[in-house]
């Protein structure tokens, strides 16, 4: 999302005061994750939950700000602090993947190599501002268009087609 807000606008606006921490993967960490978990033995999987990240896998809002900031040179990074200090904050351990599957789970992306990745993807793909704030990348926007179009019924289900 702060990426493309960079890459879309030119400006990373964050209405907290970037002190809370958000766990941070790239997709491709987590297949290998799943990957990790078919070629395991099952004795050191079985009954066992593993939290998925990369060491050092935290980030604060303002760090991911800043990655986004540098993945989009002369990007405007502003913090307004409207919606004072953000209490949702998600700090993760991931000793037991690294201590369990290190022998399995070998993650390979960075923070900067990920956001590096999305803004080759969206000069590739031509985004735009339109495209980052409509249906396309907007969960409720889809949803709306869904229900709109008859796609989905009132709960949400695929409608059955004529």
């Amino acid at each position: 999302n702060l990426v493309a807000c960079a890459y879309t606008t030119k400006k990373i606006e964050i209405k907290s005061d970037g002190t809370p921490w958000r766990p941070v993967v790239h997709v491709k960490d987590v297949c290998k994750a799943f990957i990790s978990g078919i070629d395991a033995p099952k004795n050191i999987l079985s009954g066992k939950a593993f939290n998925v990240g990369i060491k050092d896998g935290n980030y604060t809002v303002k760090e991911l700000a800043e990655a986004a900031q540098r993945a989009v040179p002369g990007s405007e990074l502003k913090f307004t602090g409207e919606h004072g200090k953000d209490s949702r904050t998600y700090k993760v351990s991931f000793d037991r993947i690294y201590q369990e599957l290190g022998d399995f789970y070998k993650p390979s992306w960075s923070l900067d190599r990920g956001a590096k990745e999305l803004v080759e993807h969206f000069d590739k793909i031509k985004f735009t501002e339109d495209d980052f704030r409509g249906y396309k990348t907007t969960r409720l926007l889809q949803i709306k268009r869904s229900l709109n179009d008859r796609v989905i019924n009132s709960k949400l289900f695929l409608r059955k087609r004529d």
